[in-house]
């Protein structure tokens, strides 16, 4: 009963641990000086996503398609 008891205790605190972490967080700092002269520049301003997304999604193909093979030659061996 006591190591249940001591469970719930510990389970209840990290609750509320997590649960407050979240509060403590200051508001972020404001737009420096210059920002917003040639119209309002959304976060991260005009940086390109499109060569970083390219890479992720092929590498994550790559890796699907040699987790298939692997899987495919294993089943063919244990027949």
């Amino acid at each position: 009963m006591k190591r249940k008891n001591i469970y719930r205790i510990v389970i209840t605190l990290i609750i509320i641990a997590l649960s407050t972490s979240s509060m403590v967080h200051g508001q972020p700092p404001g737009p420096p000086g210059g920002h917003g002269l040639n119209g309002h520049q959304g976060a991260g301003g005009t940086a390109p996503v499109d060569g970083g997304t390219l890479i992720l999604v092929l590498s994550g193909l790559g890796y699907g398609i040699k987790k298939a093979v692997r899987a495919h030659l294993q089943r063919m061996s244990k027949k």
